[in-house]
């Protein structure tokens, strides 16, 4: 592990715990890898709006990769640094044949510098973000450009949801699931691992120089891209699978571990 230069973490199950919060731990391992001379990247599914809070917290002063890898943004700077976006045309003639198939599901949209959504959209994620609800998305302008879309429903989970979209839509969409109760769109192609690639060639670095950790499916295309993939042992079982390594759980604070290793490395 001597050669790592970037740690990509994920955040809903890996820097976080089982209640939502940054273990203080986890937070100086963050600051300390830093000080190291590590670069540590946040790589999240939460929009820029809303990880913000979580990113402050645990200590990220640099790169956040947010949706997906849709959006990465330099915090130092206070920018977006690089991002994708939907097409919008795509996006209104996709989400209309699930609509179609399945009225019981409704739809979220991450914009550029908040959230638009349908009813309900609040009680499935941790905060409200600061968004704006409508009855229908499909009959309104969208004031912004998309990075990416969401699927949801009152009950079923993300799998469930996805078992039920996936055959309609056609491959100009990335589709996954992240262990949230709602399926993500993005663009063909994006995922945190492109995201990390092209970060990657700004800052003159290869797979060859990074570590990733998460726990759910929509960290498999970083952790296989990585050199080395680290899963939470509170991880999917698919997520396991693809993994080089097991760490410690997050409420075992495994992400302090990885990053203490490779802090004792460079001594």
């Amino acid at each position: 592990m001597d050669q790592i230069a970037l740690v990509a973490l994920d955040l809903d199950g890996t820097v976080l715990d089982s209640r939502g919060e940054v273990p203080g731990r986890v937070r100086d391992a963050i600051r300390a890898a830093g000080e190291a001379g590590i670069e540590v990247v946040a790589a999240t599914g939460r929009p820029p709006s809303v990880a913000a809070r979580v990113l402050e917290q645990a200590g990220f002063v640099r790169w956040a990769i947010c949706s997906n890898g849709s959006v990465t943004i330099d915090l130092r700077a206070g920018r977006i640094h690089r991002a994708d976006w939907i097409d919008e045309t795509v996006l209104r003639r996709e989400l209309p044949i699930i609509r179609e198939h399945h009225p019981e599901l409704r739809f979220a949209l991450e914009l550029e510098a908040s959230v638009l959504h349908e009813r309900d959209f609040h009680r499935l994620v941790g905060e409200p973000p600061e968004d704006s609800e409508v009855d229908d998305l499909l009959a309104v302008d969208w004031p912004e450009r998309v990075h990416k879309a969401l699927v949801f429903a009152g009950v079923d989970d993300g799998p469930a949801i996805l078992e039920k979209v996936e055959g309609l839509l056609d491959d100009l969409l990335e589709v996954t699931v992240s262990g949230l109760p709602f399926v993500e769109l993005a663009p063909r192609g994006i995922s945190k691992a492109s995201a990390l690639e092209a970060l990657g060639r700004d800052l003159g670095l290869g797979a060859h120089h990074m570590l990733a950790m998460g726990d759910n499916e929509n960290d498999h295309s970083m952790l296989r891209w990585a050199r080395i993939g680290v899963a939470m042992a509170n991880s999917t079982p698919g997520t396991l699978g693809v993994s080089d390594r097991v760490v410690a759980s997050n409420d075992e604070h495994g992400v302090a571990h990885i990053l203490e290793e490779l802090i004792d490395n460079r001594r």
